[in-house]
């Protein structure tokens, strides 16, 4: 299938490529001098969003307890994240 002997991006469908897309578009990226507590925080906020707000998905998905979820919400001023899309 592949046009060339090697197998390039674009010889995949279109669908294939925009699903490749939409990883590097939805990556973590770490920036440079962030504190654990931040990434911490950032991490949560992201699994959250994900989630649609399921606080006992996110603590199964990061390897917590709900308990422990809500301690770091709490910890972090995120006890009460407006409802909807984060």
């Amino acid at each position: 299938m592949a046009r060339e002997g090697v197998i390039v991006p674009a010889d995949f469908p279109p669908q294939i490529r925009m699903l490749s897309m939409e990883g590097e578009r939805d990556g973590f990226d770490i920036p440079y001098g962030i504190s654990l507590d931040e990434m911490e925080r950032a991490l949560i906020v992201k699994t959250l969003a994900e989630t649609g707000g399921n606080r006992t998905k996110t603590a199964e998905i990061l390897g917590i307890n709900r308990r422990t979820l809500q301690n770091k919400l709490r910890q972090y001023g995120l006890n009460n994240p407006p409802s909807g899309p984060f």
